[in-house]
C-alpha cells in the first residue's frame, strides 16, 4: 500500500497495481504504508498512524440550579423574584436586580456577595412544667447534679422543686442552680428551650 501525504496528512492512497503503472516522477511523491492505511491519517515523522480519537467531554446532566432575582437595598433584600424581572418591570428597574440562589426572599440579608436567611430570634420560654424540665434536665446529663444541689440549698428550695408545677425562668430557684451548676445564661436558655419542645 502506498500514500500521498500532504502537511503530513494521508490525502491519497493507492495499491499495489495503481502505484506500478505511475512514472518513476509519480511514484516518487508515494511513499509505503500499512495495508489498513485510511485517508486521513497522519505521518508522524516516522510512521503513518490514525488519528487520535475524538472522545467528548462528559456531559453534566446536573439540572440547573434554579435562579432567582432579588432587589437588594443596602444589605437587605428588599425583593425577589421567580421570573427576570426584565420581563415585567420597567427596565430601570429590572437593571437593578442581580441573580441569586432560588431560596432567597425579601428580608434576607446580602453581604460581601453572599445570600443568608435572616436570624430568626429563638423564644425562650419563660415557664415549663415540672416534668419537662426534669426531662429535659435528665436529656442533659443534669438531673443529679439539681436534686443535689437542690439538697444543699436548704428546705425552702426542697419545697419549692418537690410541689411547684412549672418552673419559671426568673423564679431564684433558677438563678441558684444556674450558680450552682456553673451554667451560663445561654446554657439555662436552651434547658428552658429543650424542655417546652417535650410533650
Amino acid at each position: 500500500m502506498y500514500v500521498k501525504l500532504q502537511d503530513n496528512i494521508v490525502v491519497e492512497v493507492a495499491d499495489d497495481t495503481y502505484y506500478n503503472n505511475l512514472t518513476p516522477e509519480e511514484a516518487a511523491i508515494y511513499v509505503v504504508a500499512p495495508n489498513d492505511v485510511r485517508l486521513g491519517w497522519l505521518f508522524d515523522g516516522t510512521n503513518i498512524v490514525a488519528p487520535p480519537v475524538y472522545v467528548p467531554p462528559p456531559v453534566d446532566n446536573t439540572p440547573a440550579e434554579p435562579v432567582r432575582y432579588a432587589l437588594v437595598d443596602g444589605n437587605t433584600v428588599k425583593e425577589a423574584y421567580s421570573s427576570n424581572p426584565i420581563n415585567f418591570l420597567p427596565v430601570e428597574y429590572a437593571a437593578r436586580f442581580i441573580s441569586c440562589p432560588a431560596e432567597v426572599q425579601a428580608g434576607w440579608e446580602y453581604n460581601n456577595g453572599i445570600f443568608s436567611a435572616p436570624v430568626v430570634p429563638v423564644h425562650v420560654p419563660q415557664s415549663v412544667t415540672m416534668r419537662q424540665a426534669r426531662l429535659a434536665l435528665y436529656n442533659a446529663g443534669l438531673l443529679t447534679a439539681v436534686n443535689n444541689a437542690i439538697a444543699n440549698a436548704g428546705p425552702a428550695a426542697g419545697i419549692e422543686w418537690e410541689y411547684s408545677s412549672v418552673v419559671d425562668r426568673d423564679k431564684d430557684l433558677v438563678a441558684q442552680l444556674q450558680v450552682a451548676l456553673n451554667l451560663t445564661n445561654q446554657a439555662v436558655d436552651d434547658l428552658f428551650i429543650a424542655a417546652a419542645q417535650i410533650k
